[in-house]
Parts: C-alpha cells; sequence; structure tokens
C-alpha cells in the first residue's frame, strides 16, 4: 500500500496501479483503502499526471495524507524550537 502511494506521488501510475493490485493480493481487507488510492489514480489520470498544470488542479483538500503532513510539520516546528532553546541554552 505504500509503495502504491509513493508510485503515485512520484507520478509512475501503472506502477502504483500494479501495487495496489498486489496489496489487495495480500492483504485482502485493505479493499476501503485501496479503493481510496484507486479513487486518487483516476483523478491523476484524468487531470494528466505529466502535465505541469495538474499539480494546481490536485484536490490537496482531498488528500488522505493530508492530516499527517500537518502533523509533520507541527512536529518540524516543535524540533526547530528545541534547537532553538537548546542554542539558546534554556532548559527544554
Amino acid at each position: 500500500m505504500m509503495v502504491a502511494q509513493l508510485e503515485l506521488r512520484a507520478k509512475r501510475l501503472d506502477a502504483a496501479e500494479q501495487s495496489l493490485a498486489a496489496s489487495l493480493q495480500l492483504q485482502p481487507r485493505l479493499r476501503p483503502a485501496v479503493l481510496g488510492v484507486q479513487k486518487e489514480l483516476r483523478l491523476w489520470r484524468k487531470h494528466g499526471a505529466n502535465s505541469p498544470a495538474s499539480v494546481g488542479a490536485w484536490p490537496g483538500a482531498k488528500d488522505p495524507w493530508f492530516l499527517a503532513k500537518l502533523c509533520g510539520a507541527g512536529l518540524a516546528g516543535v524540533d526547530v524550537g528545541e534547537q532553538v532553546a537548546r542554542a539558546l541554552g534554556v532548559s527544554t
């Protein structure tokens, strides 16, 4: 499943499709998640994965990884804050 997501982000749509099929064979209970990624795949194909204009057309709000990306950005901010505090000699 993760390989399919990575392939999709790298715009290797055929490889993403193959990874999704393999995911279903290995773990049939992943069907709902696979269907969600297949929906993304269809959007990429519809908007033209290799088109620079497709990046602006990508539905970011419907990105299943949006919350994870947001949390990652928040944690990166905390890391920066800790590094600044250490540099200033403040106890954390």
